[in-house]
């Protein structure tokens, strides 16, 4: 058994790791992240999570009901960490299936994956009382500058399936197509952000119409039905070169784009995401803070309001 795996049973029987484990894992994880791209390509069929909040337990359940990683690809949205006890064993192990089975599980972006939240909320803290310092704090902060913005679900088919939470209830996201017209509805945290329809006959290219090809940048000059899951520079770093998802099904049947928060007025296009630079902390305002952020609210599109978690 390798190192990794042994950190792995470790943390699932939520145990921490020395710290220069820590360090090396977050390392690695770095420069895994480093090479994906701000919106990464997830292929369908995919496990889509919400919050995990340092709530392991609930993570281990949610392994046992949607079955374990790699047997079952993931989609993690962020906000891993604050507000629950065990924060640090949660993302940490979250972030060895990472290393382990990096095209197997993807992880973006929440609001609390900030040094500023976390000072707050608890992580912080956490880190200091499990390990009698920072460092343990500092190098999973170095890590969230890195992780993905959103991502793009492809061939999500006609209908994402509703997932069942415990009570029954499902919590479902559709995208629905008729002959004249495609309905996107563009997922977040707290449910449905927005939804947007273009007819098919006016021809339209943009990123609402989440199609390979609509999306040429979504098609690789490399071998035949390979996507392109990010420019060369559209990564963490200027220098990463983008990578290839080869064998892609032709016809992938439409995407779902999620986001931790939700939309943002100075953004228009997935081509917007991907030009942000998300190698830093989260900033007070802009397109990176509207994406993270940005809570879905019943109201008329006239009334705007402070979020009261700002």
């Amino acid at each position: 058994m390798s190192d990794l795996d042994k950190a792995i049973e470790q943390l699932r029987q939520c145990r921490p790791i020395p710290e220069l484990q820590v360090r090396e894992i977050c390392f690695k994880a770095r420069e895994i992240l480093i090479e994906e791209a701000n919106v990464q390509i997830v292929d369908a069929p995919v496990t889509i999570c919400g919050d995990i909040h340092g709530q392991f337990h609930d993570l281990m359940e949610l392994f046992r009901v949607g079955g374990d990683c790699p047997d079952t690809n993931y989609l993690f949205m962020g906000d891993f960490v604050d507000r629950g006890f065990y924060s640090l064993e949660s993302f940490l192990l979250l972030l060895c299936l990472k290393v382990r089975y990096p095209d197997r599980i993807t992880l973006i972006r929440g609001n609390h994956e900030s040094r500023q939240i976390t000072t707050v909320y608890g992580f912080y803290d956490e880190c200091i009382r499990k390990y009698g310092s920072a460092n343990v704090w500092r190098y999973c902060c170095d890590v969230f500058d890195y992780l993905a913005l959103g991502a793009l679900v492809i061939g999500a088919g006609t209908s994402v399936q509703p997932t069942r939470s415990a009570d029954g209830e499902d919590v479902e996201t559709k995208i629905r197509e008729a002959e004249d017209e495609v309905e996107i509805e563009v997922i977040g945290l707290g449910g449905v952000v927005t939804r947007q329809m273009l007819r098919r006959e006016a021809g339209m290219i943009n990123s609402t119409n989440l199609t390979p090809s609509a999306l040429p940048h979504l098609s690789s000059s490399g071998p035949a039905g390979a996507l392109l899951t990010g420019f060369p520079g559209a990564g963490a770093s200027g220098s990463s070169r983008g990578t290839t998802t080869p064998n892609a099904p032709a016809n992938t049947g439409g995407a779902v784009l999620c986001v931790h928060g939700g939309l943002s007025p100075l953004i228009d296009s997935v081509d917007k995401i991907r030009l942000l630079d998300r190698k830093q902390e989260v900033p007070h305002d802009g397109a990176m803070c509207d994406l993270l952020w940005s809570d879905p609210e019943g109201m008329p599109k006239t009334n705007l309001r402070t979020n009261p978690q700002s």
